[in-house]
This record gives C-alpha cells, structure tokens and sequence, in this order.
C-alpha cells in the first residue's frame, strides 16, 4: 500500500514538472513506459519524479498526449528550478495590464472595430439608391431589413469576423438589386 502511495505521489510530481504538457491517461502510454523501466534496469515500484521524467522526454515522440509539448526547449518541457509552481503562460491571471486582462482588452477593441463596420454597413443600406425613387425605397427597406435580421441574429457583443461577413452579406444583396 505504501509503494502504491508513493508512486502516485511521485507521478503527481511529474506531471507538475512537465506542464502545461498533459499525457493522456492510456494503458498504451503504461505499457511504453513499463518497458522503458524495464529496458533501463529499474523497478517500476521505485520509481521516482525524475525517473518518470527521463522515461518521458525519451518517449514524448510517441506518447499519446492530450495537450502536447511545447517546442523550443531542448527536452520540449518547461523546466524551473521549482518544477511544481509552473503556471501555464495561457492562464488568464497572467495576462494582465494595469488591471485590465489583455484578452479583454483584445475583445474591446474587436467591439469597437466591429462597430465601425456595421455603422458603415447601416449607411450603406440608408444611402442606398437606384434611379426610380420608388424602387429604391422598396430595396432600402429590404437591405436594411437583412442587416437589422443579421445583427439580431448575432451573438452579443458582435466580434469584427461577424460585422464583416454582415457587411459581405448587405453588399451581394445590395449588388443583386443592379
């Protein structure tokens, strides 16, 4: 019971250490590093954090992995000399500026530019305009009434991906009409 104890502990240990790299949990990834231990003379009851480790980076071309390793390093881990206290570079708490995150900040401003666009799209269909008068109303009020159907229709706030494919889709309607 003891040595079963100590190899979760040890594997919980390894696995702070290879972050954010996380293998998946698959007996074919138990079997590879059984014979690793195996071909390398060591007793899979005593094995430790770092036998585990030297196993994985030997293996990680053909482990089975649910988020892979980086690239860049050489052994593909991020090594600290605190291997436990690794944070994932992803993690929204270190992506702050002066108390605002960063990807807030980047969905604010794809907000903002995402107006510009539907505000320059909405002109488009008010200032729409063909010779008889009465046909150009009739089209006005069918391009705007597409474009307010596309921004309803859209997830709030509307992300500037969207307003320009609204946009696209006002101008083919606006087209079709010459």
């Amino acid at each position: 019971m003891e040595s079963n104890q100590r190899i979760k502990a040890a594997f919980a240990e390894f696995e702070r250490r290879i972050l954010p790299a996380k293998m998946k949990n698959t007996t074919t990834n138990g079997k590879k590093f059984a014979v690793w231990f195996e071909e390398n003379g060591i007793v899979i009851q005593d094995a430790t954090a770092d036998d585990l480790y030297r196993a994985c980076v030997k293996l990680k071309s053909v482990i089975d992995w649910a988020v892979a390793p980086r690239k860049g390093s050489n052994d593909g881990f991020q090594q600290s000399s605190t291997p436990g206290q690794l944070k994932s570079h992803t993690d929204p708490e270190d992506l702050t500026v002066s108390g605002t995150s960063v990807r807030n900040a980047a969905k604010k401003i794809d907000h903002e530019k995402a107006k510009i666009v539907l505000r320059d799209c909405k002109h488009l269909c008010e200032s729409h305009s063909t010779h008889p008068h009465s046909k150009a109303n009739r089209e006005r009020a069918a391009l705007l009434e597409r474009f307010n159907l596309l921004v309803a229709n859209s997830p709030a706030p509307i992300t500037l991906k969207q307003a320009e494919a609204i946009r696209v889709e006002v101008s083919n309607l606006q087209k079709s009409f010459e």
